[in-house]
């Protein structure tokens, strides 16, 4: 039998009073989920936000592997758990709606035996792991490809030193949003939970072999993931890796808030916003 030891942090935006990514596990299953905000400005349905989209999402997911025999695959959890969300509210009614933005997630998530590890990324979470003969990083990177050069144009101008408050920057996001929405669960496009339950079998996914124990899997949001990614506080995924089996989350999460306070206009390190929400789950496999 296999034995699982499990660290985790999840920790809000700083400038927001609500956290809308979620870390969660059920069986020997384990998953992170990061809900896409929503600019000021654009219209969401009344009470039916990205925090709560978050968390009725993990309750799919629970229900799904509740409801589920062996075998199964994880896009068929992902699969029931986006359905589970539609047929408990009247998120449907908005499919429909012109001008309303939908709550979305991505969604990191793996399955681990005495054998093999099945994982799966929708949208831009992360899943890094040593249990092959070298580091892997697994991540969906096709919401990127979206918006290109308003991106690029965002970046620039934070360099530029115009701020996260201009005028500017803040009128591109608003168009880059909208691209994204239009984007959205499109072959041309992108993958995302929301409001189409096939967007799951479009998730990117695979298995990997366990021959050895001592290993380690590490599942992130992308706020985390902006330690490698943006921040530059490690070199590699392997060093962030061995980072936090040293010396823990909590101490990874207080190097990315000191280096996002110490740059709060984004000139050096260019992001989306100042500060986003952090979460991780780190198993160890013993």
């Amino acid at each position: 039998m296999t034995n699982i030891r499990l660290h985790s942090i999840s920790n809000p935006n700083p400038d927001k009073n609500k956290n809308e990514d979620l870390v969660s596990s059920f069986q020997n299953v384990y998953w992170v989920l990061d809900g896409a905000s929503v600019p000021n400005g654009l219209k969401v349905p009344s009470k039916i936000d990205t925090k709560w989209y978050v968390e009725q999402l993990d309750k799919g997911i629970k229900k799904a592997l509740t409801s589920f025999a062996e075998p199964y695959h994880l896009k068929e959890i992902l699969h029931y758990a986006i359905q589970y969300v539609l047929d408990h509210s009247n998120l449907r009614e908005y499919r429909s709606v012109a001008n309303f933005v939908l709550p979305s997630s991505t969604v990191a998530m793996v399955k681990i035996n005495n054998k093999q590890m099945e994982y799966l990324v929708l949208g831009d979470s992360y899943i890094v792991t040593d249990i092959s003969d070298s580091i892997r990083c697994f991540t969906d990177n096709r919401l990127e490809k979206v918006g290109v050069e308003m991106r690029s144009e965002i970046n620039h101008l934070l360099q530029s030193g115009n701020g996260y408050h201009s005028d500017s920057i803040n009128n591109i996001k608003m168009n880059l949003v909208k691209l994204e929405v239009s984007s959205r669960n499109q072959i041309d496009g992108y993958w995302i939970a929301s409001e189409k339950p096939d967007a799951a079998y479009h998730a990117m996914t695979g298995t990997l072999a366990i021959k050895t124990k001592g290993k380690h899997v590490l599942l992130m949001t992308d706020g985390f993931a902006r330690a490698v990614t943006t921040l530059d506080l490690f070199k590699s995924w392997g060093e962030l890796l061995k980072f936090v089996n040293n010396y823990g989350l909590d101490k990874c999460l207080d190097l990315i808030r000191s280096k996002e306070s110490a740059d709060p206009q984004g000139q050096t390190y260019p992001r989306f916003k100042q500060y986003d929400d952090a979460s991780a789950l780190l198993i160890s496999i013993n």
